[in-house]
């Protein structure tokens, strides 16, 4: 009877095999906050104004992921229509983390008259925001592919804009990052434009935990005088991706020189006793 073959260790040639990956938490979460201000003011002078009235009308939405299953979320405002829009679409798997994040908003400001000395101001502004968090852990040591591209614009010195995406340690230790930040004391209209900023950076995550981060946030603003009446408006945007795994090479057939002297002397054997058989 034949022995079935017993192949030596470094003959075996392994399966692509994933590190494990675990998800621990996640945060993601969309909103916006609106706000008209209607005032009616009696000025002496430019300079010396006391108020008259006032009204506020408000309009906000939040929307959040309850689970890891995709999310896919776009709110806009039902009492300012085509001024706020604001998206966010995220999947959430253990090798494969992804998000894209959008945002607009446009703000207004008037400056009217309501007979002597009456002065109207009506202006609305507008806050975004959009937050993309996992926290996960890796139990050996796991390749990674961190890509990711961020932009924003229109804020300016009347508003305010801010958008990042970072990898970093669960105790807080930063891998990688890009980030954009309006400048609030800059009057060039250059200053509006920030980015695109964009990463792509690979390598070895050592076994622990990890806080992959996007996060954009937005505000309008306006500036109203007895000359200028200004309300800006400002968009923004994150795309992350991370991918992670390791594969465990197959091993190339080792030559019978480098084989171990028990697997040679083994296979020598065999061969005699199968002479012996068939003579």
């Amino acid at each position: 009877m034949r022995r079935p073959a017993l192949l030596p260790a470094l003959l075996l040639a392994a399966a692509p095999a994933t590190a494990a990956v675990s998800i621990d938490a996640q945060t993601r979460n969309v909103a916006f906050s609106s706000l008209r201000t209607h005032q009616e003011l009696f000025c002496t002078s430019p300079q010396s104004c006391s108020l008259i009235s006032q009204t506020l009308t408000p309009d906000s939405g939040s929307q959040a992921a309850s689970s890891f299953a995709p999310f896919i979320a776009h709110l806009t405002s039902s009492v300012f229509p085509n001024a706020v829009d604001v998206s966010q679409s995220s999947w959430i798997a253990p090798a494969h983390l992804s998000a894209r994040a959008n945002h607009a908003a446009t703000g207004a400001a008037s400056l009217g008259t309501g007979g002597p000395g009456i002065l109207i101001q009506d202006y609305t502004t507008h806050q975004t925001s959009s937050l993309f968090r996992v926290d996960f852990h890796v139990d050996e040591a796991t390749s990674y592919r961190l890509t990711g591209t961020i932009a924003a614009s229109g804020a300016g010195f009347i508003g305010d804009t801010s958008v990042h995406v970072e990898l970093r340690r669960a105790t807080g230790e930063v891998l990688h990052r890009i980030a954009l930040q309006d400048d609030d004391n800059c009057l060039d209209p250059s200053c509006t434009v920030l980015g695109p900023l964009s990463l792509d950076e690979s390598g070895s995550l050592p076994a622990g935990s990890y806080v992959l981060e996007a996060e954009l946030q937005g505000q309008t603003g306006v500036l109203i005088t007895s000359q200028v009446q200004v309300a800006n408006s400002h968009t923004g945007s994150f795309d992350v991706d991370l991918r992670l795994g390791v594969q465990v090479p197959l091993l190339p057939a080792a030559p019978a020189a480098l084989l171990p002297a028990g697997c040679i002397a083994w296979v020598a054997a065999r061969r005699l006793r199968r002479t012996r058989e068939d003579a």
